[in-house]
């Protein structure tokens, strides 16, 4: 998962905007929007608004994970989203801690990219910026918390080729559209590796549906 790389060895990190619902073409009416790094600060933003009755659900967009400590935010989000039955969108990149976050829905839905790029999620085990090592403990109960806290219990088996990875930008990657070669998800071991199709797994065991 790119789920895991910060600023304190854990995660990967962008610029974060919020932007008005209105600011995007396919955005759902009174969801969240949130693009960029998860961060101590996104998160409370998510939740004063959430507070104040004006959510219904989170769409995350073009998210390279945490740049604080993802396993401690990944929770926050996840305890909120589950508390208040939301469903989570995707459009463009979600990739680490912001993919966790995202199978936290009660739905989960991939909204469709912006002209010229794709939707897809990037998953990885936690991987720690200054030795490049993994964390397979880590890793194992982030997605354990996912499972206990969702009710439709989603297959994450095929999530289990993380721990193949040959460094912390390979993964899982699971893609909205279609690949002729290979159906919607993919392992690359590492960054520039060739994708190694996953089928016959389907997006539908891990309880996204499309948009």
């Amino acid at each position: 998962m790119k789920y895991f790389n910060s600023t304190l060895g854990i995660y990967a990190a962008c610029l974060c905007i919020f932007v008005t619902p209105n600011c995007l073409a396919e955005s759902i009416e009174k969801n969240f929007i949130h693009t960029g790094p998860i961060t101590q600060a996104s998160f409370n933003t998510f939740q004063s608004a959430v507070n104040a009755g004006n959510v219904l659900g989170i769409e995350l967009h073009d998210s390279n994970g945490a740049s604080d400590w993802a396993p401690l935010l990944i929770k926050q989000y996840g305890e909120l989203i589950v508390r208040h039955q939301l469903p989570t969108y995707v459009k463009g990149n979600c990739s680490s801690a912001c993919a966790a976050i995202f199978l936290f829905g009660k739905k989960k839905i991939f909204l469709a990219a912006n002209e010229g790029s794709k939707t897809f999620l990037h998953f990885h085990p936690v991987a720690y910026i200054f030795n490049d090592q993994t964390d397979a403990s880590s890793t194992q109960e982030i997605l354990h918390e996912i499972l206990l806290r969702n009710s439709e219990y989603p297959d994450l088996k095929v999530l289990d080729w993380m721990y193949k990875v040959k460094d912390r930008f390979g993964g899982v990657l699971v893609f909205r559209d279609v690949k002729k070669a290979g159906g919607q998800i993919f392992f690359q071991e590492k960054y520039g590796a060739t994708l190694v199709p996953l089928s016959p797994y389907t997006i539908d065991k891990l309880g996204i549906t499309i948009e």
